[in-house]
């Protein structure tokens, strides 16, 4: 199970928690390989960024969440621990 909200408040990094706890499930882990038809930590291959990128936006959307923002409006991002299924992702926020 996957915590929206932690201790703290909303977790912006709900996106990297997610693919975190999917990366954990050896089912969901070998039907993301067969979708993308490739190793789920390798890099460069174009399946796997659509894949992420729209896994992504449904996280987003789902939870009716929006970009974290520093004070010059540039969105932030974090930068997933090596070995993770994704490299990158935007911190989200529900304000």
């Amino acid at each position: 199970m996957i915590a929206i909200q932690d201790s703290q408040g909303f977790s912006s990094d709900i996106t990297l928690k997610t693919f975190e706890a999917c990366q954990n499930d050896q089912e969901w882990l070998h039907r993301y390989e067969s979708y993308i038809r490739g190793h789920a930590v390798a890099l460069g291959n174009p399946r796997k960024t659509n894949a992420n990128q729209t896994i992504g936006s449904r996280i987003k959307s789902k939870l009716g969440a929006t970009d974290l923002t520093d004070a010059s409006g540039k969105i932030q991002r974090g930068r997933a621990p090596a070995g993770a299924v994704i490299q990158t992702y935007q911190l989200l926020s529900l304000s």
